[in-house]
């Protein structure tokens, strides 16, 4: 089998991998606040579970407003965990689409948010970055 990293060896030899197995976002489930209240991006986000696995609600700032709800994939930090340390999410509105992606880190999860434009109108596609704390 190839790896790309010695992480994506399992450690257990035993320990087969089980296509049924999740990783389990639970401990980040609840709503999260940018750190930086003058934000021109994200302001805050919910995260939670659904009967599929996990969702995010995104607000932004500048009018926006909610984005509405989509599909979370949670990932682990290595091949023996079970336990999410970061998740992305994806966004499409057609003309836009934007891609997030997180870590957790010091009490906080980190969200880079990459949007590209779809629509020809020439705006180049941007990088932003993030920092969040949990309110409840």
């Amino acid at each position: 089998m190839q790896i790309v990293k010695h992480d994506d060896q399992n450690s257990d030899a035993s320990a087969l991998a089980n296509p049924d197995t999740k990783v389990d976002l639970s401990r980040f489930l609840g709503t999260w606040v940018n750190t930086f209240k003058h934000t021109r991006s994200i302001t805050r986000f919910v995260l939670s579970q659904t009967s599929m696995g996990y969702a995010i609600t995104t607000t932004v700032s500048d009018g926006v407003g909610d984005l509405g709800t989509v599909e979370v994939v949670p990932f682990a930090p290595t091949i023996d965990s079970t336990q999410a340390d970061g998740f992305v999410a994806r966004y499409e509105f057609g003309f836009l689409e934007m891609l997030l992606t997180s870590y957790y880190t010091k009490g906080l999860i980190v969200v880079s948010q990459y949007t590209r434009f779809k629509d020809g109108s020439g705006r180049p596609d941007y990088f932003n970055r993030e920092f969040f704390f949990k309110t409840d």
